[in-house]
């Protein structure tokens, strides 16, 4: 992925070694701005990089990401995540009250978007999976299919304009899949990256959609016009 500027993404894991060495792979094209290692830390922590208003967001407690190197509060709100990346060892709880929080600040509406094409992983996403890899629909998205998701975009208006948000988790079956026999950073970097670049691939499509969708109705004002003068 070429990036002049790194994009700006938060990280939710359990392991402080693993996400340290994931913060340092995922350069030059990610800046893990903010990493949280627990729940609690989480909860205050990521809403807060996403609220147009209130409090800044504090530095992160874990000591990991460039937020912790940012003093300045008014900066440090100014690094407004375009992802929250899900590693391992968190539960699908955890993972639904992160994205509810999140969601509250930014008074968004939910879109699912599956991207697996496997309508199998349904009983598999039933259940809660204690490594934090397992996939499961978002709360309050919609899906064109009953398969499960692997990112939820959301929209949110910050002082005019338009941000996309992906929340996007690696699953066991992924780095497994990829080679790994366990929570490999390489491995794990490399599967995220994949991730991302579908959901901004899927950014760049609907936005060529939503401009082809305002140059028609342009158009047909004007032809209206022409038929009133």
């Amino acid at each position: 992925m070429d990036s002049a500027t790194p994009i700006p993404v938060a990280i939710f894991g359990k392991d402080p070694k693993v996400a340290r060495a994931v913060c340092e792979k995922l350069l030059p094209d990610f800046d893990a701005v903010h990493v949280c290692l627990d729940l609690p830390s989480a909860l205050v922590e990521l809403p807060a990089l996403f609220s147009p208003s209130g409090p800044p967001p504090p530095a992160p407690a874990s000591g990991l990401g460039t937020n912790a190197y940012t003093p300045d509060p008014a900066k440090r709100r100014a690094k407004v995540p375009q992802a929250v990346f899900f590693g391992g060892g968190f539960t699908d709880d955890e993972y639904n009250a992160v994205v509810d929080a999140v969601q509250k600040v930014t008074a968004t509406t939910a879109t699912t978007t599956n991207t697996s094409g496997n309508d199998d992983d349904d009983d598999d996403a039933a259940d809660a999976d204690p490594a934090g890899f397992r996939q499961q629909p978002v709360r309050g998205g919609t899906s064109s299919n009953s398969s499960t998701s692997i990112s939820s975009d959301r929209s949110t208006r910050s002082n005019g304009h338009q941000q996309q948000v992906h929340f996007i988790k690696v699953q066991k079956r992924d780095v497994l899949a990829a080679g790994a026999l366990g929570p490999n950073p390489d491995v794990i970097c490399k599967v995220f990256r994949k991730k991302m670049a579908a959901a901004l691939d899927r950014d760049r499509d609907r936005g060529r959609l939503e401009q082809r969708d305002q140059q028609q109705h342009q158009q047909r004002q004007r032809l209206q016009r022409r038929r009133l003068s």
